[in-house]
């Protein structure tokens, strides 16, 4: 009884070593061939959309574990989430390596492989309609392979990149996409167009490409006389975030939104569409102050329960709850007395 006992279970192992093996690790420098990366940022909301397609080298026709690197978090509050990975609209299983930003996906009977993801809290806003975000690309320059990413925002903003080594910016209608062709770690300057800057471009896409010689690439004393300077301007701008920091928390009392005029504004305009809310976007206009004031104002609201913030499409639209109608009363109530 024991000796049979005890070859099933040395069967057992030697069934689960042989399919484990099956899988195979590693090797991914080989197998991949081409990885093109789409993200669309919402400065407003401070949300990437990702998509991350790879095409293999070969088909792979059996099981096979393939680690793909994923867009690293930059700082301690950002994240990301994963909304699908699929091939030819099958979904596949995976697993997240939280610590290394590696995706574990089991591949079979394909050669491509698509992954949509977002990310969250990668933009820093160091100013009004002043933001900086960084996005590091490093890990993926370990694989022999064709490299593309397009970074897109929308053409509200005017975006700088650095370093600018095999950058291209391209201008299309409403958005503004940069192309990036090396696995380098970016630095992006955003900031908003005034009225008078905001001008629609033509229907023919105009780029402006600035491509260094090979030569330069080369030159690794050049790539650091620009990235000390790109440090230099960071830290400053870091500094100027906390001192703005500092002058928003002192004019918000936190035990009494009401004494903010930006905050009365708000709910005041959304008291007038108590229904069907008014979009973000609109309040700017209304209001006649900064997106991002308006931005900050309203997540204030929201985690108060003074308003709700209803996602449709790419639009926020804003809206009182019952507690936010009380105090729109209140403060018709106040204005009639006055």
């Amino acid at each position: 009884m024991r000796i049979c006992i005890s070859s099933t279970i040395i069967v057992f192992f030697m069934f689960l070593f042989l399919t484990i093996s099956s899988l195979g690790f590693g090797e991914e420098a080989d197998l991949f061939q081409d990885i093109s990366i789409s993200i669309f940022f919402d400065v407003s909301d401070n949300i990437g959309y990702v998509e991350e397609n790879i095409s293999l080298s070969q088909f792979v026709s059996e099981p096979y574990v393939l680690e793909i690197p994923l867009i690293p978090l930059v700082k301690n509050d950002s994240k990301y989430a994963i909304l699908d990975v699929k091939s030819n609209n099958n979904s596949l299983l995976y697993s997240i390596d939280q610590e290394k930003n590696i995706l574990r996906v089991i591949a079979n009977n394909t050669s491509t492989i698509t992954i949509n993801y977002m990310l969250f809290n990668y933009i820093d806003e160091v100013g009004v309609g002043l933001y900086t975000l960084f996005l590091d690309l490093s890990s993926y320059a370990g694989f022999k392979i064709n490299f593309v990413v397009e970074v897109t925002f929308p053409n509200t903003y005017n975006v700088e990149v650095y370093p600018e080594i095999d950058v291209k910016t391209i201008h299309s209608g409403e958005y503004v996409t940069i192309h990036i062709s090396q696995p380098y770690t970016y630095t992006f300057v955003i900031t908003e167009k005034s009225l008078e800057e905001t001008t629609s471009y033509g229907q023919t896409p105009t780029e402006s490409q600035t491509s260094p010689s090979q030569s330069f690439l080369d030159n690794h004393y050049m790539l650091l006389l620009i990235i000390i300077p790109v440090v230099g301007i960071l830290l400053y701008l870091l500094l100027m975030r906390r001192k703005r920091i500092r002058i928003e928390v002192e004019t918000v009392s936190p035990t009494d939104l009401l004494s903010d005029e930006t905050t009365r504004d708000i709910i005041l305009v959304l008291g007038e569409f108590i229904e069907q809310g008014v979009k973000q976007s609109e309040l700017v206009k209304k209001t006649g102050k900064p997106k991002s004031t308006i931005s900050r104002r309203v997540n204030r609201l929201a985690r108060e329960g003074i308003v709700e913030i209803i996602r449709k499409g790419k639009f926020n639209i804003i809206r009182l709850t019952p507690k936010g109608k009380q105090l729109y009363e209140q403060l018709v109530e106040e204005r009639k007395n006055e």
